[in-house]
């Protein structure tokens, strides 16, 4: 993931991605994505971050709170960032944008080994519910990249929580493949 300091710059990045001959496979609120050769790069411009200290105050959990600044050329940690990796825990930051994406992040992190407590999960519930969600987009920002694009919306449906809990609703036989 690339965070930027400004739009320009994000434009810029963009517009030499393109020029470099980088292939666009997707786009969303919060990001654009490339693939180089098979290598995955997402452009990040939910928001533009004057410092790596500003991106981490937007992130979920503490092991990915670690950021190469390329004009210093200096790598920035979160104090946590080394010893949570190590020990291979997640300890959620309140500060996300994000929750309910952190919540389905938690399952991608336990696949890699990754423990979490409950105290940590009950967070992340907590602050889901300071979010404001009222539409089905408004929903889909919020789970995020390819799992708000597995919602299935019914455009004839009026959202409501319960229109989107039964919304993201998975098949038992199919594990966690997203109806």
């Amino acid at each position: 993931d690339v965070y930027f300091k400004t739009e320009r710059s994000f434009q810029d990045a963009v517009a030499s991605a393109y020029a470099d001959g980088l292939w666009c496979v997707s786009h969303s609120a919060r990001a654009v994505t490339f693939s180089n050769n098979g290598d995955i790069v997402q452009f990040m411009h939910f928001d533009f971050f004057p410092t790596a200290q500003d991106i981490f105050s937007a992130f979920d959990f503490t092991i990915v709170m670690g950021a190469l600044d390329i004009d210093s050329k200096e790598f920035v940690f979160h104090d946590d960032f080394l010893k949570h990796n190590s020990q291979r825990f997640l300890r959620f930051h309140k500060g996300t944008r994000y929750p309910l994406a952190s919540a389905t992040r938690v399952i991608k992190y336990i696949d890699r080994d990754y423990t979490i407590g409950k105290g940590e999960m009950i967070k992340i519930v907590l602050a889901a519910r300071q979010i404001q969600i009222e539409s089905w987009a408004q929903l889909a920002d919020q789970l995020g990249g390819a799992y708000g694009e597995k919602v299935a919306v019914n455009d004839n449906k009026p959202f409501s929580i319960d229109a989107a809990i039964e919304a993201v609703s998975t098949s038992d036989d199919r594990g966690d493949v997203w109806l």
